[in-house]
């Protein structure tokens, strides 16, 4: 993970890009740490990307993308920060590619149980990308 993108940097998203896959209608991005102590702990949701767009830049969401609420109880990005002296944990950022825009009824700070119940059953592909981080 880029230190800017965690709690020892700035704390800011990293860009997300991906290309390839099928032509979706809209794209819903999650970031998750796999080895939270408590079991996945959500530091980003973002959905209503467009389907013609290809990442997320740190700057700014793309027009009509929305956040939802991270595991620590906020609304947006919050970067990882694992418990001082544990192994390096694992985020996972999974890119997903729909069939149909989903999640216009979702608002701002849904979480991930709400957002992956809107695109249930509407998911052409996946990608996933993991990033490593420890103090």
């Amino acid at each position: 993970m880029p230190t800017d993108s965690t709690c020892s940097g700035r704390d800011v998203p990293p860009q997300v890009m991906w290309s390839g896959g099928p032509q979706a209608q809209e794209f819903v991005l999650t970031v998750i740490d796999r080895d939270a102590p408590g079991g996945q702990f959500v530091h980003w949701l973002v959905w209503g990307i467009p389907g013609s767009v290809q990442g997320v830049a740190p700057e700014a969401l793309p027009s009509g993308a929305a956040e939802g609420k991270n595991s620590f109880g906020s609304t947006g990005y919050r970067g990882p920060c694992p418990p001082s002296g544990e192994p390096p944990h694992r985020y996972v950022f999974t890119i997903y590619a729909l069939s149909q825009t989903r999640t216009g009824r979702l608002t701002a700070g849904a979480t991930l149980d709400q957002v992956m119940e809107a695109i249930n059953g509407y998911v052409l592909a996946d990608g996933t990308l993991t990033g490593t981080f420890g103090r």
